[in-house]
């Protein structure tokens, strides 16, 4: 799981600036190039539970 101080600080080591955070969405300024990083939480959890889900129905 992501946390938010670490994913800050990262982007810190990174010499990024950290724009504006709003519903779990990073907007950075790294050297010229902004970068757009979005966590949706509720997309990631779906696609941990299909990908399980499947691999069981592949083992059986």
């Amino acid at each position: 799981m992501v946390m938010k101080k670490s994913h800050s600080h990262i982007a810190i080591e990174m010499g990024c600036i950290l724009i504006f955070f709003v519903y779990d969405c990073d907007v950075y300024f790294c050297g010229f190039k902004l970068v757009y990083v979005c966590f949706h939480r509720y997309l990631v959890a779906q696609q941990l539970h299909i990908s399980a889900k499947w691999q069981r129905e592949k083992m059986t």
